[in-house]
């Protein structure tokens, strides 16, 4: 596991989804096998580059809502492309002098043998953000990950597909709230020693049944993670600090925690496949406590 690329802005071209253009210069706006068709975020700029001069990459987590991203991938400069030069100068980037042969002979080449990865785990999450849904992601072909991402190195699929899995599970999310440094305000860093920590590794027995939880949820789309552990999460966030420093309420309370029916099924199904004795009781009860860890933790630290 290592850290991946230095997040450049002339260098990435990220795809546009909810949440993701924050920072981005170059955003995709259309490609064919050949090419690629860029804009500025502005839209007054429109590029077109030869996509043999990008590779497939992942430049943030934030708007991706599905585990597998084969086909939600950003692209990051390989070498020079058509016109790099200007786009350097749009982005206002000081150092184009610097940019050199040995650059992307010797720096780049060596960070992308070292960032390159089909499976990615999320470096530091907001919790709170509606544009953050999932903490691993898996990938059909080899993808470039930025320093925003732990890059895992795993040949097989199977495998790949069994960890991400119980990477974005239950037993990965409680792991990480237990675990996490009280200094960090609303995020949480998610360091190597815990990947290792976690120990979601599968046996050969879990794997097969594993992965057939990955086939059945590959493609479908997560809400925020807060929704996800409490669709009313948002009201009762409000509710209970409006409480707390005796401020104007709302006349009636947020029912009870009630976790969004992709997370609930989802954990229920890797609980089943792994074979624990985890009850759907201890599911919801697992959800209550890290809800309002959120909540206190939120209120109480800032970013």
């Amino acid at each position: 596991m290592v850290q991946g690329l230095r997040i450049l802005l002339f260098m990435f071209i990220t795809r546009p989804e909810e949440g993701r253009l924050k920072e981005a210069f170059l955003i995709l706006k259309s490609e064919t096998p050949e090419k690629i068709i860029a804009t500025t975020p502005v839209g007054v700029q429109e590029f077109v580059f030869s996509k043999g001069h990008f590779l497939p990459a992942l430049r943030t987590p934030v708007g991706l809502k599905r585990i597998d991203v084969t086909r939600f991938h950003d692209y990051v400069a390989r070498d020079p492309y058509e016109k790099m030069e200007q786009v350097m100068r749009l982005a206002d980037f000081k150092e184009i002098a610097k940019i050199n042969r040995d650059y992307w002979e010797k720096y780049i080449k060596s960070e992308f043998a070292r960032s390159r990865a089909q499976i990615v785990v999320v470096r530091r999450i907001n919790p709170y953000s509606p544009a953050q849904s999932l903490l691993t992601f898996n990938s059909q072909i080899p993808l470039i990950a930025s320093d925003l991402f732990h890059a895992v190195s795993e040949s097989n699929e199977k495998i790949r597909k069994a960890v991400s899995v119980l990477m974005n599970s239950i037993f990965a999310l409680a792991y990480v709230f237990s675990k996490k440094e009280e200094t960090t305000g609303r995020y949480i860093d998610i360091r190597q020693h815990d990947l290792y920590g976690m120990r979601l590794f599968p046996d050969q027995n879990q794997v097969e049944k594993l992965v057939k939880v990955y086939e059945k949820y590959r493609d479908k789309e997560f809400p925020s993670l807060r929704e996800q552990l409490d669709i009313h999460f948002k009201n009762r966030y409000e509710f209970f600090w409006a409480k707390e420093r005796k401020k104007h309420m709302p006349l009636i309370s947020p029912p009870q925690i009630e976790p969004h029916p992709l997370r609930l099924e989802f954990d229920l199904d890797v609980i089943k496949s792994v074979g624990s004795s985890l009850t759907k009781d201890d599911l919801l009860k697992a959800y209550e406590a890290i809800v309002w860890d959120m909540i206190i933790t939120r209120k109480l630290r800032k970013d």
